[in-house]
């Protein structure tokens, strides 16, 4: 990361949320939708987005705050408890939670529909080479000529040796095909193994997202996403 003073983004923090789903959330994605109606009228709040991993039944939510104050704030607040509650019937496990400065605003990956987050952890020797990957990988990912709609990276504010990536795709089938371009595969080739895991499996985890505030997006079918992803994987 470049010591130039921070954007109005970098300062935002936003906070990146993974648990296992509850039978009741898999079967209908709206019932959080009380739970982030509760939300958004905090202060500090900007965007909200929840969505279901597709390659396992778990809940993913990004949420755009003013700063990890704003953030720390409000689960100080006499209201936080309440929205737990409304919390608690999607959840079938404990939350894993990370901050995250990104370099550029994640909304528009998080729009597509389809949204790619990896979870890296490189080794100190391997850091700055994989910023430098990182920076190409979102530059590429914001060309208008590829089938990603945008990409954003940073770092993890609790666990500051870990990157999240997230890649917003136009669809399963530009992220089959553009994943086995040349260029794209020698960019994930400059990524290490991930040494951390936040997600299950590989260390990535794509969701079709709902906008909860702003924008709504454009959801992918679910059959249709597990049958193109099976494929890739075979």
């Amino acid at each position: 990361m470049s010591d130039a003073p921070a954007t109005p983004q970098q300062k935002h923090a936003w906070e990146i949320a993974y648990a296992p789903a509850s039978e009741a959330y898999i079967k209908d994605q709206s019932i959080i939708r009380p739970a982030f109606e509760y939300l958004r009228h905090y202060d500090g709040v900007h965007e909200i987005f929840s969505g279901i991993e597709l390659e396992s039944p778990s809940i993913l939510v990004a949420i755009d705050w003013d700063s990890i104050e704003a953030h720390e704030a409000y689960k100080n607040s006499p209201t936080y408890q309440g929205y737990i509650n409304l919390l608690i019937p999607e959840l079938a496990g404990a939350a894993t939670v990370v901050s995250v400065h990104f370099v550029v605003s994640p909304a528009p990956a998080l729009r597509a529909p389809l949204t790619e987050f990896l979870w890296i952890t490189p080794k100190a020797d391997e850091d700055k080479s994989v910023v430098a990957t990182l920076e190409k990988l979102v530059a590429y990912g914001n060309n208008p000529q590829t089938g990603v709609i945008a990409a954003s990276y940073g770092r993890a504010v609790e666990t500051p040796g870990t990157y999240i990536l997230v890649v917003g795709w136009s669809s399963v089938k530009a992220h089959v095909s553009e994943r086995k371009s040349s260029t794209l595969y020698e960019l994930f080739k400059g990524l290490p193994s991930f040494a951390e895991h936040l997600v299950q499996g590989n260390g990535v985890a794509h969701a079709s997202f709902d906008t909860l505030v702003g924008e709504l997006s454009a959801k992918a079918e679910l059959t249709e996403v597990h049958s193109a992803l099976t494929e890739f994987k075979n």
